[in-house]
């Protein structure tokens, strides 16, 4: 009965998420299944917020993107106070962006994989980019809902 439940609630958690992140326009249209467990993934591996942190790239985020995710991950008070410190909400989002991945990325790979994360960052250019790239890679070679199709 107990891993009944667990299964239930996860997939119940996992569509909630998917919801939010179409409600606030963060999914591509026609969406196959196999894709959707991957944007699941994301909001599971990094939370809602991070989720749409992950899927709003600051280098192409629009003012009000930039703004939404700021929102999402810090409150309206916040965000407001660091659009004031860096004159707009595509600034803002950028340094934000950058801070969280240099916060998260180490952590996600460990002291184990530092070459990796700086393979990364020299690649792509920044911690942002770099994190992004790596959680894609990761995700594409982990989540694999067709081995579950055999």
């Amino acid at each position: 009965m107990f891993p009944t439940i667990s299964i239930v609630t996860g997939a119940e958690f996992g569509k909630d998420n998917l919801a939010a992140l179409d409600r606030n326009g963060l999914l591509p249209k026609n969406l196959s299944d196999d894709e959707k467990a991957k944007y699941m993934y994301f909001a599971h591996h990094e939370g809602f917020a991070g989720a749409a942190r992950h899927l709003t790239d600051s280098r192409t985020a629009s003012a009000d993107a930039a703004k939404q995710v700021l929102t999402l991950n810090l409150g309206a008070k916040k965000t407001e106070a660091l659009k004031a410190q860096y004159g707009s909400y595509n600034e803002a989002y950028k340094h934000f962006a950058e801070s969280q991945a240099r916060k998260i990325f180490p952590v996600q790979v460990g002291s184990k994989g530092t070459a990796t994360m700086d393979a990364y960052v020299k690649k792509y250019g920044n911690y942002e980019q770099g994190y992004r790239a790596w959680l894609n890679d990761y995700t594409d070679k982990k989540i694999r809902p067709d081995k579950y199709r055999q």
